[in-house]
């Protein structure tokens, strides 16, 4: 699954997770969390907390002149998102995020 971000927008990129062990049903409570990271390896984002409805994770992207770094450019990010669940800590992804111009 790859995912599209036009440049200088904020946006809260979806991730759906399913569980195999049909053990987990709503990730609200779990502590979720997001990493966000470009292709040199530098982490724009690091434990950013993501918001859980049900199964599905937002993970709130600024890529705006006023983000966490600048304005983020054009190119190819990779997203990691993490949850809680009693004594695991599953680090799922990459996400593929691309930062695309439209103009």
């Amino acid at each position: 699954m790859a995912l599209r971000l036009t440049k200088g927008t904020k946006e809260n990129l979806p991730v759906d997770i399913t569980d195999r062990s049909g053990n987990i049903s709503n990730l609200a409570g779990l502590l979720p969390k997001y990493d966000f990271v470009n292709d040199a390896n530098v982490y724009i984002y690091t434990a950013a907390i993501a918001v859980g409805t049900d199964m599905r994770l937002n993970c709130f992207v600024d890529a705006t002149a006023g983000g966490p770094s600048g304005l983020l450019p054009v190119g190819h990010y990779r997203l990691f998102v993490s949850f809680t669940s009693g004594a695991e800590v599953p680090r799922l992804g990459p996400v593929d995020v691309y930062i695309v111009d439209t103009n």
